[in-house]
């Protein structure tokens, strides 16, 4: 049996661990909505990007979910003034639908963002239907979209996303 270890990714160790966890990303997305561009591109885009903004905003976090020193999952996210702005959220395949690993990732990340947060954000790509349907369960509720990008806006109140949490908890 696996265990898992949710941790923070420390800002200077995207270098080494950027290129991992956009393979991960890029191997999930290639199923629902794969990239425009080849892989080495969108890499390179994104760990420019995404590492640029990570490493530059104490707000930004990653958590990665590892074991055996690999990279299973990882949650970015921007939790800055009254938002909470569920950036980018990645699951190996052999643990998407494990029992309580969602779930547990939650319960790290709710206890470290700023009290002032009011707000939930997130985007979904139009093709990822089950990303929208987790979405909803969390409480939020689509807002917009971009039709050039392909995905739908999601907003929603804090309230509810604790209100899942804690529902989810006491079912445990």
């Amino acid at each position: 049996m696996n265990e898992y270890i949710f941790r923070y990714l420390e800002k200077d160790e995207f270098e080494s661990r950027g290129a991992e966890l956009f393979a991960l990303m890029y191997s999930n997305m290639s199923v629902i909505a794969p990239f425009k561009n080849s892989y080495e591109v969108e890499e390179a885009d994104w760990l420019r990007l995404y590492g640029g903004a990570f490493k530059n905003r104490a707000e930004r976090k990653i958590v990665v979910i590892e074991t055996h020193g690999s990279v299973k999952g990882f949650f970015g996210y921007c939790a800055d003034g009254e938002v909470f702005d569920m950036e980018e959220i990645q699951f190996s395949p052999d643990i998407q639908g494990k029992s309580g690993l969602f779930r547990r990732l939650y319960g790290l990340v709710l206890g470290d963002i700023p009290h002032t947060v009011k707000y939930v954000e997130a985007c979904a790509n139009k093709e990822n239907i089950r990303s929208q349907a987790i979405l909803g369960r969390l409480g939020l509720k689509k807002t917009g979209q971009d039709d050039e990008k392909g995905i739908f806006f999601f907003r929603g109140e804090l309230a509810d996303l604790l209100n899942w949490y804690n529902k989810k908890s006491q079912q445990m």
